[in-house]
């Protein structure tokens, strides 16, 4: 078998390699990395046959193009950035078969900001501290930590999949989604997310914190990887700096300025400034599909909830992994009323 190589012909404006990130690295000053969107990636690795974890290509906003020297099955998730496969338009969220010499160009985004392309057998780079992702301020992952430029080879491990299993793929994705989405890729038009009261959030005046939930902020243009910074309304703390403590993904941050900012998975490890909420597991996919100038807002909910939430979402990617390999989920679950959910 001749091994699947992706040429890359045009790098686009950011795309890396990104898989699941390098979690348990946190206490060494290592953020967890890993895909922006991880339901997007779980998606198209899904539709291809591969595990969850395999390391696909992370396009941001203006895509590159890439050509296949072999024949392979592939699948676009995420955001839509008009992919076009020998300038024909390409569907996305189903896995499909390429031919030896075929190119897929990314255009510009119609709707979201992070799309995945997910090939066969995964990504064949190098692991770097149990990943394979890049992390750009790190210096880890492909090419020592950077994102593609042209004349990159990437390998893959995998052959091609016959395409009735790929039907079966996308057959089985669109029917175990989240609850409250309609079809594949809907979330990532969404503006509104919950949040849960941060750590600090005594530190903001109750007016404050009434205007944070019930503002439509925009996402700044200065937003990356490591968190959205929200332009708009501002919401500044009582006491603006704190001992610096531990961060996650879905933070919200506010420095003196009253400007807060957003973290996602590339996010500091460590960090000073207040944390005013936190935004629900569930919800995160949404904040990694924000482009600049979109928009964004918050709703209160309880903790308690967003961890109901959590769990049910974490039950449908799982059993992503459980219809892939032919298994019965470990467990049967169903999903009840309202924005909310809960495994009954």
């Amino acid at each position: 078998m001749s091994r699947t190589v992706i040429e890359v012909i045009a790098p686009g404006l950011s795309t890396t390699v990104q898989d699941l990130g390098r979690p348990g690295f946190a206490r060494y000053g290592l953020a967890p990395g890993g895909a922006a969107d991880d339901f997007a990636l779980r998606a198209a690795n899904l539709l291809v046959d591969n595990p969850p974890e395999a390391a696909a290509v992370e396009v941001t906003l203006l895509g590159p193009t890439l050509r296949f020297n072999s024949a392979t099955a592939i699948a676009v998730t995420g955001a839509d950035l008009a992919v076009s496969s020998d300038g024909r338009a390409l569907e996305g969220w189903r896995g499909r078969r390429v031919s030896a010499g075929q190119t897929l160009t990314f255009g510009r985004p119609v709707r979201g900001c992070r799309a995945y392309l997910a090939v066969h057998g995964g990504l064949e780079v190098s692991v770097s501290m149990g990943s394979r992702a890049s992390d750009l301020r790190a210096g880890l992952g492909w090419g020592g930590g950077r994102a593609l430029v042209a004349g990159d080879r990437l390998p893959v491990s995998g052959e091609n999949v016959p395409a009735g299993r790929l039907d079966a793929l996308a057959l089985g994705l669109e029917r175990l989604l989240p609850p409250g989405d309609r079809w594949p890729g809907e979330y990532v038009e969404r503006e509104t997310v919950g949040a849960s009261p941060g750590p600090q959030e005594d530190h903001f005046a109750p007016a404050v914190i009434d205007r944070f939930y019930t503002a439509r902020f925009t996402v700044g243009a200065a937003s990356d990887r490591m968190g959205l910074r929200l332009m708009g309304a501002t919401v500044p703390p009582l006491k603006p700096d704190i001992v610096s403590d531990g961060l996650v993904a879905g933070a919200v941050q506010v420095p003196e300025s009253g400007r807060p900012l957003c973290l996602l998975a590339g996010h500091q490890t460590t960090g000073g400034y207040p944390k005013i909420a936190v935004v629900g597991l569930a919800h995160q996919r949404v904040l990694g599909q924000r482009p600049p100038l979109a928009a964004l807002s918050f709703f209160r909910t309880a903790q308690a909830d967003l961890d109901a939430e959590a769990a049910a979402y974490l039950a449908v990617v799982r059993s992503w992994e459980s219809f892939r390999l032919g298994q019965t989920p470990s467990r049967v679950f169903s999903f009840s009323g309202g924005p909310l959910c809960r495994i009954e």
